[in-house]
């Protein structure tokens, strides 16, 4: 029972995110699960419909405020993730800015150090890029920046 129940909640977490009232799904099936649970603790220790059905009230109640609970930290910890991206990410080109790189590379350096590893880096320069931003604008420059960046990446692979 307690097998089938987490592989629901497992596959609803997985296939409710796609639907408008992903609550609904959740609620249902703790609904079913706990009513079949109460149920047999019923049967098992002679409860009457009074306590079982106050208890079920209470099951439902708690797993509403669980559901909403657990929706308030995910969403927070998803602006927290988007946050963090923006911060230190270019919007346009998608690389680290220079405080990434610059946390990213001292970690690489200490690593390296540490556990007595090879390491070497390369930069690179795109010749008169300056001229297309004069000549063109930043409108036609900074995706011809970006698409450089993105060769750069998947050329070197990104690690």
């Amino acid at each position: 029972m307690f097998v089938l129940f987490f592989w629901s909640m497992n596959y609803l977490r997985l296939w409710v995110p796609k639907h408008r009232y992903p609550w609904l799904y959740y609620y249902g099936a703790v609904a079913f699960y706990g009513g079949i649970l109460w149920g047999l603790i019923k049967l098992k220790y002679s409860l009457d419909w009074d306590n079982t059905l106050q208890e079920y009230g209470y099951l439902m109640i708690f797993a509403g405020l669980l559901y909403a609970y657990v929706n308030m930290l995910t969403q927070d910890s998803e602006i927290k993730l988007r946050l963090a991206q923006f911060a230190s990410h270019d919007a346009l080109t998608e690389t680290e800015n220079f405080a990434a790189y610059t946390e990213h590379i001292k970690y690489l350096f200490d690593d390296s150090a540490k556990n007595n590893l090879n390491l070497s880096m390369m930069m690179f320069d795109i010749d008169h890029f300056k001229h297309v931003n004069d000549t063109y604008g930043h409108l036609a420059g900074g995706p011809r920046f970006a698409r450089s960046c993105r060769h750069g990446h998947n050329g070197l692979g990104r690690q």
